[in-house]
């Protein structure tokens, strides 16, 4: 995962706390504020999962790719086990 540690180190960050953000942000723009803590509460728990599994520059460099594709009119599709994940949901890599 070369690209993941190259783009969190030009962050000046390390991949836990990257990922966190910008999940954090997502959960912001994406759930209404009435589900917010809900989900607030399922993200720390996928956080925390992914954490120790030492799965957060993958997510990283997924986010990055499907954020090109997107960008760019690049048609792609979450799929997979973690599709269903929250975090992959704040990130924009499934809708």
């Amino acid at each position: 995962m070369r690209l993941a540690s190259a783009l969190v180190a030009a962050a000046g960050t390390d991949a836990a706390s990257w990922l966190q953000d910008l999940c954090l942000r997502g959960l912001w723009q994406r759930y209404p504020r009435e589900h917010y803590a809900a989900a607030l509460k399922q993200l720390e728990h996928e956080l925390d999962v992914v954490t120790g599994l030492d799965l957060c520059e993958f997510f990283l460099v997924v986010h990055e790719v499907t954020s090109f594709a997107r960008n760019n009119g690049i048609r792609y599709a979450g799929r997979g086990s973690a599709a269903n994940s929250i975090i992959a949901y704040c990130l924009g890599i499934t809708t």
